[in-house]
């Protein structure tokens, strides 16, 4: 296909540091679907995308009662795509295109995605 280069004109990936497929214990909430109409429907093609990671939701409910505090299953904590989050945020992470990905500043608040820059990982960089 030419390279990455010539690949990210038409595709992009993106990883998401700590967070499985079904979600994780990291920042999984990002607006990927108004990235994808913004690059198809006004040419605006995506770079970094911010991810965030809301405190747990509280219930009321569920197994142990009222109040028991436990979830019912995994799927308790897969956030919906598209919804607002009722929660307070505790965690922000710059999402860039493969093959860069968040990397320390060394300073900063470490739950902040200023505290990011992009970088390739020297497990994907060519040998010297």
């Amino acid at each position: 296909m030419g390279g990455v280069a010539a690949t990210q004109q038409f595709a992009k990936y993106y990883l998401l540091p700590s967070v499985g497929h079904c979600g994780g214990n990291g920042p999984d909430t990002y607006n990927g679907l108004g990235a994808v109409v913004a690059w198809t429907e006004r040419h605006q093609s995506p770079n970094t995308l911010v991810a965030t990671q809301y405190a747990p939701a509280t219930s009321g409910g569920g197994p142990g009662g009222p109040g028991g505090g436990s979830t019912s299953d995994l799927t308790d904590n897969v956030p919906t795509l598209g919804a607002p989050a009722s929660t307070a945020a505790v965690r922000t992470l710059p999402l860039y295109p493969y093959p860069e990905l968040p990397a320390y500043n060394g300073s900063g608040d470490v739950n902040s995605a200023s505290s990011y820059h992009p970088q390739v990982s020297r497990a994907l960089q060519a040998p010297t």
